[in-house]
């Protein structure tokens, strides 16, 4: 694979999200969450790039549950966003 699909498939679901923001077509938020997911499982466990997908990834989910109102994609949107807060250390500012 190359060096940097799992920038530019993070860079796609932050886009397609946007894009769903404003046109509402679900088939965006479903490749967000994809593409989304396909760049955080090339992450290094602890990467800052990590929390970047993990957070892209959430964004997405509760697009969803906001069009859908499907509680699980709420639930799994906190908890990857916990995760991505998890890898973002306080930095005491």
């Amino acid at each position: 694979m190359h060096p940097y699909y799992r920038t530019v498939a993070r860079d796609l679901a932050d886009s397609l999200n946007h894009r769903f923001s404003y046109l509402g077509e679900i088939d965006d938020i479903q490749d967000a969450i994809r593409h989304g997911r396909d760049a955080q499982l090339l992450c290094p466990p602890n990467a800052h790039e990590r929390a970047l997908c993990l957070g892209v990834i959430g964004t997405s989910l509760s697009h969803r549950f906001e069009s859908s109102g499907s509680i699980p994609d709420l639930d799994e949107a906190i908890i990857i966003e916990r995760q991505a807060v998890a890898l973002t250390p306080d930095s005491g500012e």
